[in-house]
């Protein structure tokens, strides 16, 4: 039986990012891959779509490792929940915490990065939530690299 994915958010990372996962050894399946040549991000679909609406179990996924010959010019985007996952698995826990009113136009958060207990990053952030998500994955990357690599 293959095996199915399950997404808490579709919110992809940027193809930027996507590159650094690659570098760094993310390889779990995504729904979608980008195409560095084109610059299109592609689906890969199992069978000829004939409506307006797919399924998701109609998706092959794919994995970075998947991404060879033909394709290496394409590197797969995983969601920023998979990514956060992939880290927490390999002990580096990413924080957004909200400081004041989430809701207000001033609203301040905190990214926090922790390692076995040890706080190896702590900033403040006045942008949009969605913005302060990839600055946080980006930044996991970078610390990643220089405590992993």
């Amino acid at each position: 039986m293959k095996e199915r994915m399950r997404f808490k958010q579709l919110d992809l990372v940027s193809y930027a990012d996507a590159k650094q996962l690659r570098d760094i050894g993310f390889n779990e399946k995504c729904l979608v891959s980008y195409n560095l040549d084109k610059h299109k991000h592609i689906i890969d679909f199992e069978d000829v779509i004939k409506s307006d609406h797919i399924l998701l179990e109609g998706v092959t996924e794919v994995r970075n490792e998947d991404l060879v010959d033909d394709f290496a010019n394409f590197v797969a985007v995983p969601t920023e929940y998979q990514v956060m996952t992939w880290f927490r698995d390999r002990g580096y826990f990413g924080e957004i915490r909200t400081m004041g009113d989430r809701d207000s136009k001033n609203a301040k958060y905190r990214c926090v990065i922790l390692k076995d207990g040890k706080e190896l990053f702590d900033n403040i952030v006045t942008e949009r939530y969605q913005i302060v998500s990839m600055f946080l994955i980006s930044r996991l990357i970078e610390i990643y690299k220089e405590n992993e690599c």
